[in-house]
């Protein structure tokens, strides 16, 4: 479960305080949930969404095709979710089809077997979305890279002396810039 989620939370509990629950439901269309989301992000509003396997296609009964195309379809709702900055969290209400809620739109079959949806949000979130950057300095001591929202280490030496390690965290709206002071060699 921790390859695909950071947390699980109580049925109707919100991920973040102070957040804006958008719930997806019925089938997702993504043109109008952009349109949401960039009213939402236009008044500085944080959002949560929140997304159930039927939404998604995910039901009981399904055949191998249906499943793959539910697939599809999360890893495209999730990677829409993902890039929008507005967006802070995806809740999943039932991840597993034993729970009442999920009504067998889970993400793990009542006998806990992931489905393809679960496979696909791994390999996103555990691969796909992960950024990695090594390199040197400019000769002004600062080092550029691209990346996604979230939590990074960083490890940093000058010259052969032991590496300094920092966390740091990107989130939305905070500036996108980090600094880390090395002692000099």
């Amino acid at each position: 479960m921790a390859d695909v989620f950071n947390r699980l939370l109580a049925s109707g509990q919100n991920a973040v305080p102070g957040t804006t629950a958008v719930e997806i439901s019925g089938s997702v269309r993504l043109r109008e949930l952009g349109i949401e989301m960039d009213r939402l992000a236009a008044n500085r509003q944080v959002v949560e969404i929140l997304l159930r396997g039927q939404s998604v296609g995910l039901y009981a009964g399904a055949t191998d095709a249906e499943e793959a195309a539910a697939a599809e379809r999360v890893a495209e709702l999730y990677t829409f979710c993902f890039a929008h900055p507005a967006v802070n969290s995806i809740v999943w209400d039932g991840i597993w089809d034993g729970e009442a809620s999920a009504q067998c739109g889970g993400l793990l079959r009542a006998d806990l077997a992931p489905k393809r949806a679960f496979r696909y949000l791994q390999k996103l979130i555990g691969i796909i979305w992960h950024s990695r950057a090594a390199g040197q300095t400019d000769p002004d001591g600062r080092f550029r890279f691209r990346g996604f929202f979230g939590t990074y280490r960083v490890a940093a030496r000058v010259g052969e002396s032991p590496a300094m390690v920092a966390q740091f965290k990107f989130t939305y709206p905070s500036a996108a810039t980090m600094q880390l002071t090395l002692p000099s060699a």
